[in-house]
């Protein structure tokens, strides 16, 4: 292996150290053989992470859609010819399901072992009705109705476990 690359450091008022480079050479290709393999399973294992997290705020999402309290106004509303009783939610609440178009249309996409998009119509085949914006973050004539925020709020312990398990599954 190459010795080290040792260097005084910058001044900033006074002596504090040396800094260390290590540099691929002949001599220490299994070494970072071995960093490039530990790089590679933590990419793996969060982007398994980011897909497990997707799917989680997906399925939190439709819960809280679909069962989630609501204490908005009571509307009745013909349905096929039949009267239906549907009670909305209030602003700062997650929508209530009315035709179920908005809630269909919920999706995740990775993107790389960095980031991933999780809203509506965001993966391929899938589009989001156009009033999804006014529903998240409201208009002049309604207020807000966080689905995705209330979401990502109440999944993110899960999110963390999940990278971690993840993560360590790689390495096992």
């Amino acid at each position: 292996m190459d010795a080290p690359i040792v260097q005084p450091p910058g001044r900033r008022g006074g002596f504090q150290g040396m800094t260390v480079t290590f540099k691929r050479s002949q001599g220490n290709t299994r070494v970072f053989g071995k960093i490039d393999g530990v790089v590679g399973l933590t990419k793996a294992g969060l982007r398994q992470g980011m897909f497990e997290s997707g799917h989680g705020l997906i399925k939190r999402a439709n819960n809280e859609i679909i069962h989630g309290l609501k204490t908005g106004r009571v509307y009745v509303r013909k349905v096929n010819g039949r009267k239906r009783r549907h009670k909305s939610s209030a602003p700062g609440e997650t929508h209530a399901n009315m035709s179920g178009a908005a809630r269909r249309s919920l999706s995740f996409q990775l993107r790389g072992s960095r980031q991933f998009e999780f809203g509506y119509g965001v993966s391929v085949g899938k589009t989001a009705p156009e009033y999804v914006e006014s529903l998240e973050f409201g208009n002049s004539r309604m207020d807000a109705r966080p689905t995705l925020q209330n979401a990502i709020k109440a999944e993110q312990g899960n999110m963390v476990g999940h990278f971690e398990d993840q993560i360590e599954r790689q390495f096992k």
